[in-house]
């Protein structure tokens, strides 16, 4: 007897154990993320840091195109940023400037300076001070140059966007690539999602968060999920409302698998898989 007359056997006994019939439905288990990845801008790939069947984690490196200008960039505006010796130099040249203003103003008040050279000192002293905040204002200014040219450099580097598996590689190194041309395939297959399309009869007893579990023909492995939403459109066709199931997947079920779905525990030889 194969997977599928097995499950059909099984839903019917738990399905008269509570006193009403349960029919298996069946879908087709798919990825919970399916995502091409591609680049913003284009350029030339120099490392590719994954190959099909990677399991990444969120905020891995994946791909990286060449941006030795862009780095080099950073580097310049680093030194700058971290640099206080124009800070340093000016600070002391408007220090020493105060310093003489008053020394003249206390002259003057003996008659030993005159006050167009009192004046002159005040004003070189302001002009140092001026000088001295500009140099802090540049300072600012080159952080924020570094952060930009930060953002831009991460643009020539892919990173994961979610833990999952790479499917598949579209490039190679030295590859030229254009914006938005996918180059990786990343799947998330822990949980799988499966939408089944339920009788609206058997739907109508289904709520969000309910268990639901999940046969797989080929292996014959049961997971439990849960209920994640129920269609509020029913297809008329097919008296169906489709109801959205994300089981977790230890034992690393394929998508695109075909399966058989149930909303009534199955007995203890069909125990979902750990």
């Amino acid at each position: 007897m194969n997977s599928s007359l097995l499950f059909a056997a099984f839903c019917a006994v738990g399905c008269l154990a509570v006193g009403r019939a349960e029919p298996p439905i069946e879908a087709i288990a798919q990825a919970r993320h399916d995502l091409d990845l591609g680049f913003t801008l284009k350029g030339r790939v120099s490392e590719v840091l994954v190959e099909p069947g990677s399991a990444v984690e969120a905020g891995q490196l994946l791909v990286r195109l060449d941006d030795r200008e862009g780095a080099e960039q950073i580097r310049l505006f680093e030194l700058r940023a971290a640099s206080h010796l124009e800070i340093d130099a000016a600070e002391a040249q408007w220090r020493l400037a105060e310093n003489e203003a008053k020394r003249l103003e206390e002259a003057m008040a003996s008659a030993g300076a005159a006050p167009f050279e009192v004046e002159r000192a005040r004003l070189e002293a302001r002009r140092s001070f001026l000088a001295y905040e500009l140099f802090k204002q540049r300072q600012t200014e080159t952080q924020i140059q570094l952060s930009q040219s930060r953002l831009l450099h991460e643009k020539f580097e892919m990173r994961a966007p979610m833990a999952g598996t790479i499917e598949r590689v579209i490039v190679e190194p030295g590859e030229m690539v254009e914006e938005v041309r996918p180059v990786l395939r990343l799947v998330v297959t822990d949980p799988l999602r499966i939408e089944a399309p339920t009788p609206m009869s058997l739907a109508r007893g289904v709520s969000r968060g309910q268990a639901a579990w999940v046969r797989f023909r080929a292996s014959g492995n049961v997971l439990e999920g849960r209920v994640v939403s129920i269609g509020n459109v029913a297809d008329p066709g097919s008296e169906t409302r489709l109801v959205v199931i994300d089981a977790p997947n230890p034992v690393g079920e394929p998508a695109g698998a075909h399966v058989m779905v149930s909303f009534e525990r199955p007995t203890d030889q069909d125990s979902p898989a750990r």
